[in-house]
């Protein structure tokens, strides 16, 4: 773990004003990585506070997660707020232009025959309830979890660690709200066109001719 520096971002809070932000919220795994927790987990959004990056060389370490890079993002060495938010513009050599793991799995198999399993996550805080609980309104009674991934990899992890493989789900079915994922560029593009233009436009043109067909009669 580099402790050395974190993740740190700036965001925008109107127009004029920007502020740095100290946690991330990871959408999904790596792309294309095989491993049990990072299918449990699926896309459900994962927030780390304060993270930090994670370095291995070793084959029985494979990363799961991992921060994108981003010209707002920066690893930071001095965390003091007077000097965070004096940055007005930020150094070359602390942007984030690389992926940044996160999260990583390690698992060996000992001489005697025991497999040894861990789990490290590069940030403080993401198993606190303020964090896993945090919630916002859909409309309604109905609420979402802003990070429903924490939950889920608390759950996930543990039975993994445990070796109780039967326990961690196969996909991301706890998910708080569903999500489609896989769709190619132009599958998407086709349901984007069907859903918010060729559908409003088909109810407006029903609705055109009831109006027309009661007038007439």
């Amino acid at each position: 773990a580099n402790t050395s520096s974190v993740v740190l971002e700036r965001v925008a809070v109107d127009e004029e004003t920007t502020q740095s932000q100290s946690w991330q919220k990871i959408l999904s795994p790596i792309p294309d990585v095989d491993h049990p927790l990072a299918k449990a987990v699926g896309g459900q959004t994962l927030m780390i506070l304060e993270p930090i990056g994670l370095e291995a060389e070793a084959e029985v370490v494979q990363p799961l997660w991992a921060i994108e890079p981003a010209p707002n993002r920066w690893l930071e060495q001095d965390w003091r707020p007077e000097v965070i938010e004096q940055r007005t513009e930020l150094p070359e050599e602390l942007v984030l232009n690389e992926p940044l793991p996160v999260v990583m799995a390690v698992e060996f198999d000992r001489l005697g025959g025991d497999t040894q399993r861990a789990l490290v996550v590069g940030g403080g805080g993401w198993l606190l309830s303020t964090v896993a609980d945090l919630s916002r309104s859909l409309g309604g009674e109905r609420q979402i979890l802003e990070a429903p991934g924490n939950r889920a990899l608390m759950l996930a992890g543990t039975a993994w660690l445990a070796s109780i493989d039967e326990l961690v789900p196969s996909s991301g079915s706890i998910a708080a709200a569903s999500r489609i994922d896989g769709l190619a560029g132009v599958t998407r593009t086709m349901w984007g066109v069907l859903l918010l233009v060729i559908l409003p436009v088909g109810v407006f043109l029903i609705g055109v001719v009831i109006v027309l067909a009661r007038r007439r009669a």
